[in-house]
């Protein structure tokens, strides 16, 4: 019973290693599965080759690390392939600071993990946890947390002397806590559109000669691939009634009857206090078919899985997609151009996927990419570069900028003369800006309470507004604001400021904030110089990375 509800408790456990923060860097390249298992090496840092296993091992740390934090869907989080090759990095520079981790600091940490606190987890029980949660042997999962402890430990040591003081700590609880409010009028682009004709042939010849490089292509790749649906498994998998009963008996947890539900289930009329009721589970007949389900599909993707590792097992020996597919009763499919805006032909919106086939280099071979559907491997056999359409292909494009752009034209000079008369009322009558704003008859509207860094109802996040808003005094009028709606006049009513006795009580937690953030600062620059003397090459000596 040692994995019972143990999915449901690994999400609130708050991993003691947090995942490296430090910016990676953009690999041009990344993923080549197979070119590069067959090569032996990943690529290189510090002028020297990094082998292809010590890579494997740095991504598989990597990997159990943001799996404690976010789980089955950590790739939605971190980018894998940048963390690794961060990891290798700071590992390197550990190294040459001789930094250490003894034994007793290793396994004093390991077993301060709740994961294997749980349930007091014997020598026997860890070696099966790791191995069933991260398939590896507790060797191999000891060099992964070892190796973050020391990038932790080098991390501290690069960012201990920084301090916050108080003026810092309320400098930014200003910032985030003081509140405006302000009136404005707006001057919507959208309202001169119906004024800009988009009928003469000339204007738009002219407008599209000169912002050529707004109608400039995006890179475009073809692809081809293999497609190793689920469904066809579906047919040859059965699931038996003792399987289903020992799912739900180790996983009951899930199916607790909440509070709600209970009090609807329960005798009201009661008058005298019961004892606190049993946890009460929703019945096995309830739940049998969502059961049955899950299970199908977990084994859906355990067959779909195992024959995409077959697949890729065969491609490392021979990279021939096309015979690799024939001789697993597949076909090679091919998507056709596409780009990163778009959605993927044939394949729709996979966003591991769209980055594979951008970042691989033609005629590479992908890793395993995983799809609620299906699970492909992938090669690029031909990348378009970006260039100018022809006006005659974007004519409809060109249209549209023109049109937004002559319409901003005009909201800009509307606003000016607006702008002028307001000021020309609040001076010669001696009108307040609200006043003025009602004497001209135009639609007056009010922010209230938002921060420098807050949401604007009309406006969205409007920064030149909040920025603008709080420099001004009260009661005076701003000049022009451009926001993503239009043009922007306005002046501040009220600035609120903070509750000091409140401040007061959050300013530890303040410090905290601000030391975080300033780490992260710290670390971003030593990190680049770091890189820099790195050099880091990704799997293609020619593919620096920047």
């Amino acid at each position: 019973m040692i994995f019972k509800h143990l999915r449901k408790f690994i999400k609130t456990i708050m991993w003691g290693i947090a995942i490296l923060i430090v910016p990676a860097f953009v690999l041009y390249g990344v993923g080549s599965a197979v070119k590069n298992r067959r090569s032996g090496y990943a690529g290189e840092l510090f002028g020297e080759k990094v082998p292809w296993d010590k890579y494997q091992q740095a991504k598989q740390a990597v990997r159990n690390n943001a799996w404690m934090q976010y789980g089955d869907e950590l790739e939605k989080y971190i980018n894998l392939e940048e963390q690794t090759w961060t990891r290798l990095i700071l590992l390197h520079e550990a190294k040459q600071k001789k930094i250490k981790v003894s034994k007793e600091e290793l396994f004093t940490y390991i077993k301060s993990l709740p994961l294997f606190s749980y349930n007091n987890l014997d020598s026997e029980n860890y070696t099966m946890l790791t191995a069933r949660l991260f398939n590896q042997t507790t060797a191999e999962f000891e060099a992964g947390i070892q190796g973050s402890i020391l990038t932790n430990k080098l991390m501290e040591n690069i960012t201990d002397t920084l301090i916050i003081n108080d003026a810092e700590i309320k400098e930014s609880y200003v910032t985030d806590q003081e509140k405006a409010t302000a009136s404005y009028v707006l001057i919507q682009t959208t309202s001169y559109l119906d004024q800009i004709s988009v009928d003469n042939e000339e204007n738009l010849t002219n407008y599209y000669q000169t912002h050529k490089e707004e109608f400039k292509t995006q890179e475009q790749v073809n692809v081809e691939y293999i497609e190793i649906k689920l469904d066809p498994f579906k047919k040859n998998i059965v699931i038996n009634d003792e399987r289903i009963d020992r799912y739900y008996e180790n996983n009951k947890e899930d199916y607790v009857i909440a509070a709600e539900e209970k009090k609807d289930k329960d005798d009201e009329s009661a008058e005298t206090p019961k004892e606190e009721p049993k946890t009460k589970y929703k019945l096995l007949a309830e739940v049998k078919d969502s059961i049955k389900n899950k299970l199908v599909e977990k084994e859906m993707n355990n067959l779909a899985s195992e024959k995409a590792r077959k697949i890729l097992h065969a491609l490392y020996a021979d990279a021939n997609l096309g015979k690799a597919a024939q001789q697993n009763g597949l076909t090679v499919q091919q998507t056709g151009p596409f780009s990163m805006a778009k959605e993927i032909p044939g394949i729709g919106l996979n966003f591991q996927f769209l980055k594979t086939a951008f970042s691989l280099q033609t005629g590479d071979i992908s890793e395993i990419i995983k799809s609620p559907s299906a699970y492909y491997i992938l090669k690029p056999i031909k990348k378009i570069e970006p260039y100018v359409a022809e006006y005659s292909v974007v004519k409809d494009q060109v249209k549209q900028a023109y049109q937004q752009t002559e319409s901003k034209v005009l909201a800009e000079k509307e606003a000016g003369e607006i702008l002028k008369n307001l000021k020309d009322s609040m001076q010669n009558k001696s009108l307040s800006f609200e006043d003025a704003a009602k004497q001209l008859k135009l639609d007056l509207k009010t922010a209230e309470n938002f921060t420098r860094n807050g949401y604007i109802k009309e406006l969205g996040f409007a920064e030149d507004f909040t920025k603008t808003a709080f420099s001004l005094p009260p009661q005076k009028v701003s000049e022009l604001v451009n926001t993503s709606r239009g043009f922007c006049i306005l002046s501040l009513k009220t600035i609120t400021p903070i509750d000091e006795a409140l401040f007061e009580t959050e300013k530890e937690k303040y410090r905290e904030k601000i030391l975080a953030k300033k780490r992260n600062e710290y670390l971003n620059k030593w990190f680049e110089k770091l890189k820099q003397t790195a050099n880091p090459v990704s799997y293609e000596e020619k593919n620096k990375l920047p």
